[in-house]
């Protein structure tokens, strides 16, 4: 089993809109590539901070499935954009 964990920091004010737009993407990559993201907040630590969360059966499966990604630029623009609401990790 692979897990793999995107995390990202919140703007200051943000966090309705950043947890507003985890779920949007976890709802896209799930209908359009049966794959479940679980959407995760820490318990401890900085409280400004998410992360998507998902398991693959195998690294093939998880390669597969990044390389995709890829390829969706066109099919992202129209979607909405974190604009302010994430900031780059550091």
């Amino acid at each position: 089993m692979i897990r793999f964990v995107r995390s990202a920091c919140v703007a200051p004010g943000k966090f309705g809109d950043a947890l507003a737009f985890a779920w949007q993407i976890s709802e896209f990559v799930s209908k359009h590539y049966g794959v479940k993201l679980e959407i995760m907040l820490p318990v401890g630590g900085n409280p400004q901070r998410i992360a998507w969360r998902a398991e693959y059966s195998n690294l093939g499966a998880m390669d597969e499935f990044q390389s995709k990604l890829l390829w969706i630029r066109s099919s992202l623009s129209s979607r909405p954009r974190a604009g302010l609401t994430l900031l780059q990790d550091q």
